[in-house]
């Protein structure tokens, strides 16, 4: 069971934006760790949709299995995300600390089509290079 869940979980990672988009950074920023970079991006991606309740159940869904007894809404997911991520001890990762800058970031939409074919199958809601950006920047700091 485990190895299905670890396949059907690395499908869904390719699918979606959230990869690209870290992928989109790191051919940036060659030496940018990806799971660094992914938790870089990880409150703002997925706050994004829960503010559009875009996947409002499986957000809820997922909070539960973190933890969260009696979740609610996708903002529930959000804390907990933030939770673990400080837990692991990585709530400090930057994207500034990583060489980024808030500039490069309006030539980051433009890249996520590009790189690894712009496979964004598995989103919630189709993004638009705008939505892009506004999560790349506010993951900024």
């Amino acid at each position: 069971m485990m190895a299905y869940a670890n396949t059907f979980a690395g499908y869904y990672m390719m699918c979606t934006s959230a990869h690209t988009m870290e992928h989109t950074m790191g051919s940036f920023h060659e030496n940018l760790v990806h799971g660094a970079g992914l938790i870089m991006i990880a409150h703002s991606y997925y706050d994004f949709f829960a503010e559009k309740k875009a996947s409002e159940e499986n957000m809820i869904k997922m909070a539960k299995a973190m933890g969260v007894e009696n979740a609610t809404s996708g903002k529930d997911f959000i804390k907990a995300l933030d939770q673990l991520i400080e837990d692991v001890g990585c709530a400090d990762l930057k994207m500034s600390d990583a060489g980024i800058t808030k500039e490069e970031l309006k030539s980051y939409p433009t890249k996520v089509h590009e790189v690894l074919g712009g496979d964004i199958t598995a989103d919630p809601l189709t993004l638009s290079d705008e939505d892009y950006l506004t999560i790349f920047e506010n993951a900024w700091r």
